[in-house]
C-alpha cells in the first residue's frame, strides 16, 4: 500500500490511541523540502496503516521542515515552522503555521500574523495552565533562516541561530519576550532543553564552534534567564570534582571530567527509584541527559548525568552515572531519547564524527538513589533484541510513544 516518503526533520505527533501524525521534513535527496501529511494507524491491520490526508481545495501546502508541533484541543496538530509560501525560485521565507485535523482529516497552512522571525530547529512549550484560557506556548532558539538562495523552491537555506524567547495565547500571534537582566547568548546550536513546570531547562551546546557547560532556567512568572551555578558531584562516591564545586560553567575540570556537549539528548526522568530527598518541593523532577560530542573525544561520550534544579540557589549535576553493565551504547549524538518509567530509552544517532550511524536500541535501568546520600548512582545498559525488519542506521529521526516507541523517518548514513 501507500507510505510516505523517506525523510528526517520532520515533525512526527501521537495523536491518541493508536494514531501518529507525521509532517514535511527533508526528503532523501537531502535537499528537497516535503509538504505533504500522513496518517499512520497501527489499528489497521488488513491494509496500509499509512494514509495520505488532502489538504481542502483552497488550502495550498507548502514545504517545510525543522519545524515543531503540538497536539491542539484534543482532534488537531499545529506545526510552527518556516516555509516558501512564495512562488517557485522566490527568496522568500515566512513563519507558517500549519493545521490538520485528524479528525476530519482536513488540513491548512497560513502565514503566522505576526512576531515571529522564520525559525527552524527551535524548542516549542506548552506550560502549564489551570484554565484553557490561560494557555500560553513559548518558542525559544531555533536557526534563522536566511532569504539568501536559488533555485528550485523547497530547497534548505542558510542560516544563523536565534537566542530570543517569544510567547503566544492562540499560536496564531506571536511576540517577543523582553527579559531583563542576562540571557543566554547567541549559538547555543546542539543544546538540550526541556520544561518542567514553571522552569524551563537548557544545557550545554556549541558556542562559536566549541561546546560549553553552561547551564541556564528561565523563570515563567518572572519572565528571567537565570544563568544558574552548578556542582559537578561524582556519582560514584558523592564527592564534588576539583574545581567545579560552584561554578557558571565547568571550565577547567578536572581530566576525568568532560561535561562542555553539545548534540545531547536530554528527557525529564519520570520514575520513581531516584529520589531527590528532603528537598523534593523545591527541586522538581531530575533531568536525565547522554551521549552529546566534546572537543576531547573524536567520538560521541558514553556518559549520563542527571541535573537537579532548585527554583534558586546552587544546582547539582551528578555523573557519570555508574553503569552496572557489561556492555553500553557506546557514546551516541544527535539520536532520540525517552524515558518509560525508570528506563532511559535511546535509538539511532552518530556514533562517530564520521557519521557512522546506529540502528540500535538501548535501555539504562536506574537502580535505586536518594539525592544527597553516599551512596553512587546507577543503573544498567542493555541491548534491546529487535526482531522483524531491519532498522536502517539513522540520525534526525523522531521518536514517538504509543506505550511502546515508534521511530520515524531519519537521515540514513554508513561509515566510510
Amino acid at each position: 500500500g501507500q507510505r510516505p516518503e523517506p525523510r528526517h526533520s520532520h515533525v512526527a505527533i501521537n495523536v491518541g490511541g493508536t494514531r501518529m501524525l507525521v509532517h514535511g521534513g527533508v526528503g532523501m535527496d537531502g535537499e528537497s523540502v516535503l509538504s505533504d501529511v500522513w496518517m499512520f494507524d497501527r489499528g489497521i491491520v488488513s491494509d496500509s496503516p499509512w494514509s495520505l490526508i488532502q489538504p481542502v481545495s483552497t488550502a495550498t501546502m507548502f514545504p517545510m521542515y525543522g519545524s515543531r508541533g503540538i497536539l491542539w484541543e484534543g482532534h488537531s496538530v499545529v506545526s510552527v515552522g518556516v516555509a516558501s509560501p512564495g512562488t517557485a525560485g522566490s527568496p522568500q521565507v515566512a513563519m507558517m503555521r500549519m493545521d490538520a485535523n485528524f479528525g476530519t482529516r482536513s488540513m491548512g497552512m497560513q502565514e503566522v500574523s505576526a512576531g515571529l522571525p522564520p525559525l527552524s530547529y527551535h524548542t516549542l512549550h506548552q506550560l502549564p495552565a489551570e484554565d484553557d484560557n490561560e494557555r500560553v506556548w513559548v518558542l525559544f532558539g531555533g536557526e534563522l533562516r536566511q532569504s539568501q538562495r536559488s533555485g528550485e523552491d523547497g530547497h534548505l537555506l542558510t542560516e544563523s541561530v536565534s537566542n530570543a524567547l517569544f510567547s503566544s495565547n492562540n499560536l496564531e500571534e506571536w511576540r517577543t519576550v523582553i527579559v531583563p537582566g542576562p540571557k543566554p547568548e547567541g549559538n547555543y546550536w546542539g543544546a538540550s532543553l526541556v520544561g518542567m513546570g514553571e522552569l524551563l531547562v537548557v544545557f550545554g551546546g556549541q558556542d562559536s564552534y566549541s561546546p560549553h557547560s553552561r547551564l541556564w532556567t528561565f523563570e515563567i512568572t518572572s519572565s528571567r534567564w537565570h544563568k544558574r551555578v552548578y556542582a559537578a558531584v561524582n556519582a560514584a562516591d558523592g564527592s564534588v570534582y576539583d574545581s567545579c564545586a560552584a561554578v557558571e560553567e565547568c571550565a577547567n575540570p578536572p581530566p576525568q571530567l568532560n561535561l562542555a556537549r553539545y548534540g545531547h539528548s536530554s528527557v525529564v526522568y519520570s520514575g520513581t527509584k531516584v529520589q531527590v530527598g528532603v528537598a523534593a518541593s523545591e527541586l522538581g523532577l531530575p533531568i536525565v541527559f547522554y551521549g552529546g560530542v566534546s572537543e576531547e573525544h573524536d567520538r560521541p561520550v558514553d556518559e549520563i548525568w542527571v541535573i537537579l534544579v532548585p527554583r534558586t540557589g546552587q544546582c547539582t549535576l551528578l555523573g557519570p552515572v555508574v553503569n552496572s553493565g557489561p556492555s553500553s551504547p557506546g557514546g551516541l549524538a544527535l539520536h532520540t531519547a525517552a524515558m518509560m518509567s525508570d528506563a532511559l530509552f535511546v535509538f539511532g544517532g552518530l556514533r562517530q564524527m564520521q557519521f557512522d550511524s546506529s540502528n540500535e536500541l538501548w535501555a539504562f535501568t536506574f537502580a535505586e538513589y536518594v539525592a544527597g546520600s553516599t551512596q553512587s548512582m546507577s543503573g544498567t545498559w542493555r541491548q534491546v533484541p529487535l526482531s522483524g525488519d531491519a532498522m536502517p542506521r539513522v540520525w534526525g529521526h523522531s521518536m514517538v510513544m504509543f506505550n511502546e516507541l515508534w521511530i520515524i523517518g531519519g537521515s540514513v548514513c554508513e561509515a566510510e
